[in-house]
């Protein structure tokens, strides 16, 4: 049981991970177009990088234990 669940740590940490990065470019994307982006974009950017930041946590901690 523990090497599933070290097994799905991982690859909750990466999907965590990416979701970091994926928010990081649409907030890049948003960043560019200036103005016409609007705030919904950006606080949508936002909180994928903070989601993501979420779920790399909590899976580090169940990795960790």
């Amino acid at each position: 049981m523990t090497g599933l669940l070290n097994l799905l740590s991982s690859a909750v940490q990466f999907i965590g991970q990416a979701l970091m990065v994926l928010g990081l470019v649409n907030v890049g994307l948003t960043l560019k177009d200036g103005t016409t982006g609007g705030g919904g974009q950006l606080s949508g950017a936002v909180a994928m990088i903070v989601a993501g930041g979420c779920i790399f946590a909590v899976a580090r901690m169940v990795h960790a234990t």
